[in-house]
């Protein structure tokens, strides 16, 4: 079960996208003003993944902007600098919240982004594995939450939001996250 390569995961997206079309059809049907209908929609879309053994449905609905600006298949180059750059800015915060100075937070951010774990899972088409960002920003949160005695609750706030968005793109991430708690 899983990915085996890049153009199974576009295949996958392709097969997505209809799947959402043809649900939006027959659970919506006559009766489009029923919260219960969009409900039923919303978990029949983010479940999708369970239909067929493969990544978590969120990761295509984020796909999905980014097909509509560069056009299929070249959204999915985009789509990868866009997770490396934003794991890498993640990394980088929370090395200099940490006290890092700038040029070692910024091989703290490089290396946390483009290390060869992050381009195997890109090769095998498993970005919703390589998402990381969630994970220091939740260190960096939980960090703030015990130290910042007048924000605290805030920054605790913060930490619980990233542990769910880790949790909603790799539910494995997730668990690593309370376990880590």
């Amino acid at each position: 079960a899983g990915f085996e390569n890049t153009e199974q995961t576009l295949w996958l997206y392709a097969e997505w996208k209809a799947y959402v079309a043809a649900a939006a059809r027959d659970i919506l049907g006559a009766h489009p003003w029923q919260p219960s209908r969009w409900l039923e929609l919303a978990w029949t879309v983010l479940s999708f993944s369970a239909k067929i053994s493969m990544a978590n449905g969120i990761d295509f609905a984020f796909t999905w902007p980014l097909e509509r600006l560069f056009g299929f298949p070249a959204y999915y180059n985009v789509k990868c600098m866009l997770v490396m750059a934003a794991n890498a800015t993640a990394a980088y915060v929370l090395a200099r919240a940490l006290g890092a100075r700038p040029w070692a937070a910024w091989v703290a951010g490089e290396i946390f982004a483009f290390n060869p774990f992050t381009f195997y899972q890109l090769e095998t088409g498993r970005v919703i594995e390589t998402i990381l960002f969630p994970v220091p920003l939740y260190a960096l949160c939980l960090w703030k939450a015990w130290h910042d005695d007048d924000r605290g609750g805030l920054w605790a706030v913060g930490a619980g939001l990233c542990c769910g968005l880790a949790t909603l793109l790799y539910w494995f991430n997730g668990h690593f996250l309370i376990a880590y708690s």
